[in-house]
């Protein structure tokens, strides 16, 4: 059995679209609705290789507006199971939005998965997959209208980068970048993330890794990241700005291309700055995932 490409491309879907509201699991349970879809992934040559994966649709329906959409014309099978044919989605991508949406987590838990050239020795623990993978599965959240999914990837993005263990991880590789760039629009939340998470780099030994660095990355990316440097620095250096950080709530800066505001954002401290919460519950959510997580920003332990 030949295993999927996991850097399969996407089409991209313009802009995500409202969904009902999703609701909370409880215990891992499934939903009180009984109708069930089946989607089959097709994959490996000619795809001759399928994997099923079987969707409570009721919470199918707060999860995806493109494949709530298309299992609408999902015919039943003799065991009454509404099945769908996928082809152009890798299974084991879809196998982390199957986890999301039956089990609200993000996992590796519904397949068993024999990829060339990567060993995923930790299937329960997204932050130590590579960043290709989680690249993938984003890019895959935008274009099947997933928000909640999209943003359960941000942050394990956020929690991969700003993690002190188990492991360090690096920066993304230039191929990621450049990925995430052509699949996604300009004001994207993983776009801006990416650009603060550039601004909190270590700072380069020499110069020439400084040059090597901009080199290699997308220059849209770099676009970005300096736009937002250049923000920061101004506001550092504006006499505006300093008086207004010392003031009760006054501010007599007037300058339309930063504010004081430039200077406090930081992807780490602010953890929610890039996502988009479509309430304060789903805020709180988040913050509750974020203090779970409160261990892994400790002291490192071992690097990646």
């Amino acid at each position: 059995m030949t295993a999927p490409d996991h850097h399969a491309l996407q089409t991209f879907v313009p802009r995500m679209l409202a969904l009902p509201s999703r609701p909370r699991p409880q215990d891992e349970e499934r939903s009180s609705d009984d109708s069930k879809v089946t989607f089959c992934i097709s994959y490996g040559v000619n795809d001759a290789d399928t994997q099923s994966f079987t969707i409570d649709r009721k919470k199918l329906s707060t999860s995806s507006v493109v494949y709530s959409s298309i299992s609408s014309d999902a015919q039943k099978d003799n065991s009454g199971t509404e099945q769908i044919i996928v082809s152009d989605v890798d299974p084991w991508i879809f196998s982390t939005f199957h986890s999301y949406v039956e089990k609200d987590r993000v996992e590796l838990g519904a397949w068993e998965h024999e990829i060339p050239g990567e060993t995923i020795s930790t299937p329960n623990d997204p932050t130590r997959w590579s960043w290709s993978l989680l690249a993938d599965c984003y890019i895959f959240s935008e274009t099947s209208g997933a928000p909640g999914f999209r943003q359960r990837l941000l942050e394990i993005m956020q929690t991969k980068y700003y993690q002190k263990r188990p492991v360090v991880a690096g920066f993304p590789p230039p191929a990621v970048i450049d990925k995430i760039y052509s699949k996604t629009q300009r004001g994207s939340p993983v776009r801006r993330l990416l650009a603060y998470m550039r601004l909190d780099m270590p700072g380069f030994s020499t110069s020439q890794e400084a040059t090597d660095f901009n080199k290699t990355y997308h220059h849209r990316f770099l676009s970005e990241a300096t736009a937002m440097l250049q923000q920061r620095v101004a506001a550092a250096t504006c006499a505006a700005c300093f008086v207004d950080s010392r003031s009760l709530g006054k501010k007599t800066c007037t300058s339309t291309f930063h504010s004081l505001q430039c200077l406090k954002d930081n992807a780490f401290s602010g953890w929610c700055l890039c996502h988009e919460h479509d309430n304060d519950e789903d805020k709180e959510d988040c913050q509750e995932r974020r203090k779970a997580n409160e261990w892994r920003f400790m002291d490192a332990t071992t690097r990646d």
